[in-house]
């Protein structure tokens, strides 16, 4: 593993209302500029290719107590579209220009978010969307232009969590307890939720241990981002470390499922065009940590990883960041880590990829 990949880090050492509090996404404009959105005071803050501030605004029209700044990206012409969490099941897309104005702004289909949002060549918005109702995760497709939605990719069945297992080892096709009536499942629903979400129904005898675990695992099972490459395909990282790259081809979907990573902790995905690398950002145990893979042909193979942070006072709890990744046409490499209070962005040269 390599080390000291990442010689300067930007966003902690500036005045208060220029720092980033809690760093929640970062996109890199056209001109090689880094726009990073805070959670911690609701801003989009932008820094030039050296990290030096270089202006910020306000993306809220007005502060509701549940609405925030969750995602961002940009396309070929520099705008910059901010992802705003209205509710658990509602989001917003606001279309900016480089200094913060205005252009425009729609609404996404109702459901929740598994990840920010991504701009492809199209000229379209691709997010992960997990009904409420059926608990299927889709990647939708929007209009940059009008944000209309333009078509869902339906992710692979093997990227489906794996059905929980009973203490008897018998499993049900729907998940419930065999000896249990049918008529059971048609019980009440989650209040406050959309329509037809049902509220969870663990067995009470169940062992909580287990419970825990089916949880765990059926998280793990779950996208944790989205990455769009330049040969037109979309690539999903799930929890547990499998890439899914699809790719519509008219009426067809393909699907090319690589090889688990062994990471933990993983989060986020990017992927740069001209090496066709895949790079995975994971943090584990107070450490932040890249892996570049190369992604050909349904075979991935560890090209190099190199650590991004590591927290020394791993005595007194902090509450960590989930770590955001970009890289640039010629390999720059930037993540977002830290913690709640003192975020920042590990910035390197340009980088062998």
């Amino acid at each position: 593993m390599k080390h000291c990949c990442f010689p300067w880090s930007f966003g902690r050492d500036l005045e208060k209302e220029k720092q980033l509090k809690i760093a929640e996404d970062i996109a890199i404009s056209k001109e090689g500029h880094f726009i990073v959105v805070d959670k911690g005071d609701q801003m989009v803050k932008i820094f030039d290719e050296k990290g030096s501030f270089l202006r910020s605004f306000q993306p809220l029209s007005r502060r509701l107590a549940d609405e925030d700044v969750c995602g961002v990206s940009t396309d070929h012409e520099d705008s910059l579209f901010v992802l705003i969490k209205i509710d658990k099941y509602h989001h917003e897309v606001r279309v900016f220009d480089q200094y913060g104005n205005l252009k425009s702004r729609f609404h996404l289909r109702e459901g929740s978010l598994r990840c920010s949002l991504v701009t492809n060549n199209n000229k379209e918005i691709l997010v992960i969307n997990e009904n409420p109702a059926s608990d299927r995760c889709v990647v939708e497709l929007y209009s940059c232009k009008d944000g209309q939605h333009v078509r869902s990719i339906e992710l692979d069945d093997s990227a489906e969590p794996s059905e929980p297992k009973e203490s008897n080892g018998l499993k049900s096709p729907r998940g419930e307890d065999p000896k249990e009536p049918k008529a059971q499942e048609e019980a009440g629903y989650a209040k406050g939720t959309p329509k037809g979400v049902r509220k969870s129904k663990e067995s009470e005898d169940k062992d909580p241990k287990e419970q825990t675990k089916s949880q765990e695992s059926k998280a793990l099972s779950k996208p944790k981002d989205i990455a769009i490459t330049d040969r037109g395909s979309v690539m999903v990282l799930y929890g547990d470390g499998r890439v899914d790259e699809s790719k519509f081809d008219g009426k067809k979907q393909q699907h090319q499922m690589y090889e688990k990573i062994q990471a933990k902790g993983i989060e986020t995905i990017a992927f740069h065009s001209p090496s066709e690398h895949v790079l995975i950002a994971n943090r584990s145990d107070g450490i932040g940590k890249v892996s570049v893979f190369t992604a050909r042909g349904g075979d991935s193979e560890l090209a190099t990883s190199f650590h991004v942070y590591e927290d020394k006072d791993t005595q007194e709890k902090k509450d960590y960041i989930t770590p955001r990744i970009v890289v640039t046409t010629e390999g720059r490499i930037a993540v977002l880590t830290g913690f709640v209070g003192e975020s920042f962005t590990s910035l390197n040269e340009k980088h062998n990829l």
